[in-house]
């Protein structure tokens, strides 16, 4: 999810050093909480894709790659075990924040091989981490939810040491800064190196009509 431009696709790496034990993550923000879960069924995979397209419709019209999963595609994807959802929950217990994450860089629409051969020590260990997409309800943006589901996942993976990968269209990361947040959350408990691994630039070549 980032990029310095509206045009421009970026895939980044978060590298989570390993660290020191002992280290605690308050996750309390306003009644929201965060668990962590295999599969989404019934009325919570209702809620997920829910969030999920209300949180995405924005982008529509605004990045150039298609940003969305078909309904069809997202419930595949949080019935999926091997797709780890990190779900924020408001105080009724309804599904309003999703972020997936998975070692399993099959499950997306990504090149296994490119993360593969960058880190292979860290693919081997099972410490390379794909984030698919983090989405949170429209009314629940402004409570902190974003930072809550960042603190969870980098605070579960701080212990190993590892990378986490992930695209931001430019969009998101000019209003929500997504890459950065993660950086800023994640070195909060010790450095964390951010680095852009590839960039992708959609380009318009217009040809008038001749007279």
């Amino acid at each position: 999810m980032t990029a310095t431009s509206l045009t421009t696709a970026q895939d980044l790496a978060v590298v989570i050093p390993s660290p020191p034990r002992g280290d605690v993550v308050d996750l309390r923000v306003e009644r929201l909480h965060v668990t962590v879960e295999s599969v989404l069924v019934g009325s919570d995979a209702d809620a997920a894709w829910e969030t999920y397209r209300t949180s995405l419709e924005p982008l529509a019209g605004v990045a150039a790659m298609k940003q969305t999963l078909a309904e069809s595609e997202l419930r595949a994807v949080v019935a999926d075990p091997r797709i780890k959802k990190y779900v924020g929950r408001d105080e009724h217990g309804t599904v309003v924040a999703v972020l997936t994450l998975t070692t399993e860089l099959s499950t997306e629409n990504i090149s296994s091989r490119f993360y593969r051969e960058r880190y292979p020590e860290h693919y081997a260990a099972g410490r390379l981490h794909y984030l698919g997409f983090l989405v949170v309800r429209p009314d629940a943006q402004a409570r902190g939810l974003i930072m809550l589901l960042v603190a969870r996942v980098t605070g579960d993976l701080e212990h190993e040491g590892g990378v986490v990968a992930f695209d931001v269209c430019g969009y998101n990361d000019e209003t929500f800064a997504f890459a950065r947040l993660c950086r800023l959350v994640s070195s909060r408990t010790r450095p964390t190196d951010l680095v852009t691994l590839d960039v992708q630039t959609y380009y318009a070549m217009e040809v008038p009509p001749r007279v």
